[in-house]
């Protein structure tokens, strides 16, 4: 039955040598071209924020299948509506217009990562809920409409807190109640590459590392203009506080509109280089004897 039903795509998982793990076998009766593997990347904090589109299985791995179960249910939703699965000259997912950056070892806040694979940042949508959901027990009662989900992606998975839970820590929580079920990771990991590839919606992309030194100097430089141009320990304390709040709305415009640009270092620029400059002014000096006077 499984190996008949076209529109069933199996589910396994991955080699790992970190803990010398096999990986997980899919059902015999499924084709490897309707496979998907369920690897997650999460980062050393523990939250989810790459999606793993592809990857070279290792030669041990259970999991035969280079294409992840996302990667796999968007081909098969996208490539009816003429729109093919093409890859660029760097190896990277292309479908229709919009290209899947793969992230580098070097990216951003990433340093020296594993970037093994089509690794690109996760953009979730901005409510946990993504889809309806309905029980098992909901669906064998004919308690669900065959018109709801006549021509969707549905996906089957566990979602109750049991002995082998499979929940993740994930930007809306990384506490055990907030957590998310993997399945609904899913949800957002095949909602992004169909949106991305039917709406356009942004992908999360990052700078060349020269733009974002430019980015980082360019707050240096302005915390070293209100150090020379505002007189006051008073003002210049009111200038940094203005600075950083527009440090921070830039920063999540940027992210909103799908550049994820360095925050805390460029913070810390702004912050060390007027730290840095007062200590060296000698108008701050005298601002500052004055102030221990006075409190003497």
């Amino acid at each position: 039955m499984l190996q008949n039903t076209d529109n069933l795509i199996g589910v396994c998982k991955g080699s790992d040598t970190t803990e010398k793990s096999k990986g997980i076998a899919p059902p015999q009766e499924i084709p490897k071209n309707r496979l998907g593997f369920s690897d997650f990347i999460h980062d050393r904090d523990g939250v989810l924020r790459r999606h793993l589109l592809f990857m070279t299985q290792e030669a041990a791995s259970l999991c035969p299948t280079p294409y992840a179960l996302s990667t796999q249910l968007a081909f098969r939703y996208l490539v009816p509506r003429g729109i093919q699965p093409t890859y660029t000259a760097k190896n990277e997912l292309k479908l229709g217009k919009i290209i899947f950056p793969r992230l580098s070892s070097r990216a951003s806040g990433y340093q020296s990562i594993d970037a093994k694979g089509g690794q690109v940042l996760l953009n979730y949508r901005a409510t946990k809920k993504i889809a309806e959901q309905v029980t098992l027990t909901q669906l064998l009662s004919d308690q669900v409409n065959p018109d709801a989900i006549k021509g969707k992606i549905v996906l089957i998975g566990v979602s109750a807190k049991g002995d082998f839970p499979d929940y993740w820590a994930t930007p809306y929580g990384n506490h055990l109640d907030m957590q998310m079920p993997g399945v609904i990771v899913q949800a957002h990991m095949v909602s992004q590459i169909l949106s991305a590839a039917l709406e356009e919606r942004p992908l999360i992309r990052v700078w060349s590392g020269w733009l974002e030194l430019i980015w980082m100097w360019s707050w240096a430089l302005i915390g070293g203009v209100l150090v020379w141009r505002i007189p006051s320990v008073k003002g210049l304390a009111i200038a940094v506080t203005i600075s950083s709040g527009v440090l921070y709305v830039f920063s999540f415009g940027l992210l909103i509109g799908g550049i994820w640009v360095p925050f805390i270092p460029s913070s810390l620029a702004l912050i060390g280089t007027v730290g840095a400059i007062s200590n060296q002014n000698p108008k701050f000096k005298i601002h500052n004897s004055r102030l221990i006077r006075e409190n003497i």
